[in-house]
């Protein structure tokens, strides 16, 4: 019998595929938000969440209606807006799944919806847990990481701290997706035309960014090039890391040795830097090395794009490097007044002022005598 050209698939491979389309971070998302549903219809003595996929539209429709105005945190605080927003987005992909309604768009679930937005206009007004763009590192601090220890590219930690910076200051990588999962065959270390050396990223399935998306399939344009006679080039510290990894592992962040030797091959030990270390890196480095506040991994995205849009690169440019969807996104970065610009408006509305008037001079015959005593 001649051998198909097609592949056979059965109904579980198939399912498994659409499973698959689905980011590990939205399946924490819909997990925790049914679990929420589950304890407050628990605690109402209204069934189940199972019991929801089959009553009627109508029915799920005011059951959602209450759940939003009555949801609380396990201490009975409210919820931010935007928790409040992630657990409805949560539901809505359980529900899309297990009854093929959309609970967010279709105009049956319109008064829960209208209610859900009330609820986040009380919030507002409230200001129960407004959010905080994330701030940018300061230049004081980016100055204190390169002329410390904390980037030194002569131990394993300083270079690792330094390549992991880099990559996130020069890819506008968010501090968490997909950092774990990289490889070392995701890099390509090529020249280009006027003969600069570069590093760029294979380009991966982001946050937003999926795989069936064909219109972003270049979605992420950036290149970290190399500066020539600079003691900090990235490229050089770069190559230099990848050189010092195990050669046997193929995780792009590896555990670093306590003990080795300078000229030593190998830096970095057999098995993959775990996620909360990794995760974390910003956060202790600014406190190991006393910076002005804690910053995060994400504050190093943040830190690209505001210097990028500070220096007048368009935000068409800019998206095509940090992978937003829209040019909308940069302005959340934009509004954040760097510590320098902060300076410069307040003197330059001091300039502003009149002046306080000279002193009055005294005449040069009263000078002459001493006062009365």
């Amino acid at each position: 019998m001649e051998e198909s050209r097609f592949g056979i698939l059965s109904e579980e491979q198939l399912q498994s595929i659409i499973n698959n389309k689905v980011c590990l971070n939205t399946k924490a998302v819909v997990k925790t938000a049914t679990k929420i549903l589950k304890t407050y219809l628990n605690e109402r003595d209204l069934g189940d969440i199972d019991d929801l996929v089959n009553v009627s539209s109508e029915q799920l429709n005011l059951c959602l209606r209450k759940f939003y105005a009555e949801l609380r945190k396990v201490d009975g605080t409210k919820y931010a807006r935007k928790s409040m927003v992630t657990i409805r987005n949560g539901l809505q992909q359980h529900f899309i799944k297990t009854r093929s309604e959309d609970i967010i768009s279709e105009d049956r679930f319109n008064t829960s919806s209208a209610l859900f937005k009330a609820v986040l206009v009380q919030l507002k007004k409230a200001g129960v847990g407004e959010t905080k763009s994330k701030e940018p590192i300061v230049i004081e601090d980016m100055e204190k990481l390169y002329e410390s220890a904390a980037f030194s590219v002569d131990t394993s930690e300083g270079l690792q701290n330094k390549t992991l910076f880099e990559y996130l200051y020069y890819f506008c990588n968010r501090g968490r997706e997909n950092l774990r999962e990289v490889q070392k065959s995701d890099f390509c270390i090529a020249v280009d035309p006027s003969k600069r050396e570069y590093v760029s990223v294979i380009n991966k399935q982001t946050k937003n960014h999926r795989g069936y998306d064909i219109h972003n399939k270049d979605h992420k344009q950036s290149r970290m090039y190399d500066r020539p006679g600079d003691s900090r080039c990235p490229v050089a510290s770069f190559k230099k890391y990848l050189s010092k990894l195990h050669s046997s592992n193929p995780n792009f962040w590896q555990r670093p040795k306590r003990k080795y030797s300078d000229d030593e091959d190998t830096w970095y030990e057999n098995s993959a830097l775990g996620k909360n270390t990794l995760y974390s890196i910003m956060s202790r480095v600014s406190e190991d090395y006393t910076l002005s506040k804690r910053y995060t991994n994400y504050c190093v995205r943040a830190t690209s794009i505001t210097v990028l849009d500070h220096k007048g690169v368009e935000a068409r440019h800019i998206i095509g490097v940090s992978g937003h969807k829209s040019e909308t996104y940069i302005k959340l970065y934009s509004s954040h007044l760097s510590e320098d610009k902060k300076r410069q408006m307040s003197d330059i509305l001091s300039d502003n002022v009149p002046p306080p008037p000279p002193p009055a001079k005294r005449s040069a015959r009263c000078e002459q005598f001493e006062p009365l005593r």
